[in-house]
């Protein structure tokens, strides 16, 4: 698609964004699994570099919005902001996960399907059955730990990934849940 002719040059750049999104992710749970071992520690300097060049990417839209001259910042949006920040980053290891496995299922020639829930909120059975994935894969990472395999960095993806069925109930609560309909945006 990028290709064709007759596309704005933005709408190139979104397309890219887009398919970067989802080619990204199987590249982030390879660098996660090599952060994660013991053979390649963070500070060794083989994926420091790439940790931070990645995270810088991922925090810098977040900071030019928030530093930018036309915004006049309250502290309930920093508050705001605070939220958003944790909760993407609680959120992004079963982002990867869900995106890892869309790929391979296309690049396997398996249909690919991004399901939503039926209804508003997610029950907790179903969102057990959903996150299967992730839940077995946070299992293997402890086992990885208790077994001194990896380090305690392991905690960083294990961890929303074990929480990944309930945080899926709790964003699923959309008109419920304050942190996505927060005050100042109702008004």
């Amino acid at each position: 698609l990028l290709a064709v002719p007759g596309l704005a040059w933005m709408s190139r750049f979104h397309l890219l964004q887009g398919a970067m999104t989802y080619v990204s992710a199987p590249l982030w749970l390879v660098a996660v699994a090599l952060w994660t071992t013991l053979s390649v520690p963070l500070a060794s300097g083989v994926l420091f570099l790439p940790v931070m060049l990645i995270t810088l990417v991922l925090l810098l839209p977040r900071v030019c919005g928030l530093l930018s001259p036309a915004s006049k910042l309250s502290v309930r949006d920093l508050a705001f902001a605070l939220q958003e920040l944790i909760f993407s980053s609680l959120l992004a290891p079963t982002l990867m996960v869900q995106r890892t496995m869309m790929i391979l299922s296309i690049v396997s020639g398996r249909a690919s399907v991004w399901d939503k829930p039926k209804s508003d909120q997610m029950m907790l059975r179903s969102a057990l059955q959903f996150h299967g994935v992730e839940v077995s894969l946070a299992m293997i990472l402890w086992a990885g730990w208790f077994a001194s395999y990896l380090s305690p960095l392991v905690f960083t993806a294990a961890v929303p990934l074990l929480l990944s069925p309930v945080l899926n109930r709790f964003v699923s609560k959309r008109h419920a849940n304050p942190i996505w309909n927060p005050q100042h945006e109702t008004q």
